[in-house]
């Protein structure tokens, strides 16, 4: 039998922000979570645009919706496909889902006309053009 370590707490106090953010994204999630999967991306601030590349393999352009705001982008797609065959002595059937969901804070404000998609092999390209902001040196006392 396993000595039981004494001193290990639980998840809770290891990790909280962790433990709370993960009861969060289970009872944010859609009923059919299990066909969401993760979505890479890479975030590249190009000077006076910025550029998101998402992995979203499997999914057409007509299966994805982009929302945009000043300070965010978020990309939803979800892919379905049937396939039923019938024959002599057989039956088949098939249902595949496929999907991805991610909402990104952006660092920069960006102007949400300015916004353009493409998707090619997989990979989704969206670039926005950052509002310019005023900015001032501080001098600190």
């Amino acid at each position: 039998m396993a000595k039981k370590n004494e001193n290990a707490l639980p998840r809770i106090l290891e990790d909280p922000l962790g433990y709370w953010n993960s009861i969060a994204k289970e009872f944010s999630m859609p009923l059919r979570a299990s066909i969401f999967g993760s979505m890479p991306i890479d975030l590249i601030d190009e000077g006076n645009a910025i550029r998101i590349k998402a992995e979203m393999p499997g999914i057409q352009k007509g299966d994805i919706k982009l929302n945009v705001t000043k300070s965010s982008v978020s990309i939803r797609a979800e892919s379905k496909n049937e396939e039923e065959k019938k024959g002599k002595n057989y039956y088949y059937s098939e249902r595949r889902s496929s999907g991805y969901y991610r909402s990104i804070d952006l660092p920069v404000d960006i102007d949400p006309k300015s916004v353009k998609a493409k998707l090619e092999n997989g990979i989704l390209e969206i670039t926005a053009k950052k509002v310019p902001g005023e900015s001032a040196e501080i001098k600190v006392e």
